[in-house]
Parts: C-alpha cells; structure tokens; sequence
C-alpha cells in the first residue's frame, strides 16, 4: 500500500467523527432569546462636564549658582557642567508659567546626587507650581546623574545652591 492510500484510508475513518463533531457543535449553539416587552431604556443620569485640560509644553532646565558672586571657579565651573547636562539629559512636560525655583544639591564624592532641598520654604508649601517644578527638577536631577566633576575640587561642588530657571 502507497502512502497516499494509507492517508486517505486515515482521512476516510476519521470523516464520520469530524461530521459528527460538526453537527453536535451547530446544534449545541443557543437560539436567540425573544426580546422582553418594549421597556423604556434606562435614564442615564447627566455626566458631569470634564474639566478643560491643563496646559503643558515641553520644558527643560537651566541651572545656575544662586549666589555665583560668592562661590569660587571650580564652583562656578561645576554648575555649568551641571547645567550642560541636565539640559542634554532632561525634558518633561511643564506648566509654561513655571516659576524659577532655588535648590540645595549636596552632592557625593562620585557625582551621585546625595539630597536635594528646597531652599524657599513658604514658596514649597503655598504654591502648587513652584512645588510641581521644585519635584520636575528634582527628578532631573536624579535622573541625569551621577555627574562628572573633577574629584580635587569636591569641597567646591560637594554642596551647591542652585537656580533652576525652566525654559520652552
């Protein structure tokens, strides 16, 4: 016997069971209910109207010495390094009226970030958006670290005031 014979002697065996299978599986599906008396659809009480969306742009970062007068070169030249980076490294969605906001950095030996704080207390606390840009910021911070800064002028760096002026 060929091949051929022995797969249509298969297929002619198995053809009464895959029939069979067909009608039980045609006549097990449910007939269609009758639909219920005519009844009123339901009243669907008024949605609330959705508040208008609050508009963003795509933000990034400067960042500056607070007090640059006071601090020295190697100070200087750390917050333009951190500048530099955060503006290459970050970009998020921001208010466009997002105020500039003062930061401490306190700073490892590494570059990673050791903490953050906001040094306008009575801004943090009373105003949402200074508190929303003191977090975006933060998280910039976080986020593009750690950063690369000569080691012999850690004193310099290793606690730095900042402003972080967002721009558009």
């Amino acid at each position: 016997m060929s091949a051929v014979a022995i797969h249509r002697r298969h297929f002619v065996i198995l053809l009464p069971f895959l029939l069979a299978s067909c009608q039980t599986q045609m006549t097990a599906k449910p007939k269609p209910s009758q639909p219920a008396a005519a009844e009123p659809p339901p009243v669907l009480a008024p949605q609330p109207a959705k508040p208008a969306p609050v508009k963003t742009v795509m933000t990034r970062f400067r960042v500056a010495l607070a007090n640059p007068s006071a601090a020295n070169d190697s100070a200087r030249a750390a917050a333009l390094s951190l500048s530099a980076r955060i503006q290459s490294c970050w970009q998020a969605p921001g208010a466009p009226d997002a105020p500039e906001v003062t930061l401490r950095l306190a700073l490892n030996q590494d570059g990673t970030v050791k903490t953050i704080t906001a040094l306008d207390k009575k801004a943090f606390t009373k105003n949402a958006t200074y508190r929303a840009t003191a977090s975006a910021a933060t998280t910039a911070f976080f986020t593009c670290g750690p950063f690369v800064l000569p080691a012999a002028a850690y004193v310099s760096w290793k606690t730095l005031d900042l402003r972080v002026t967002p721009h558009h």
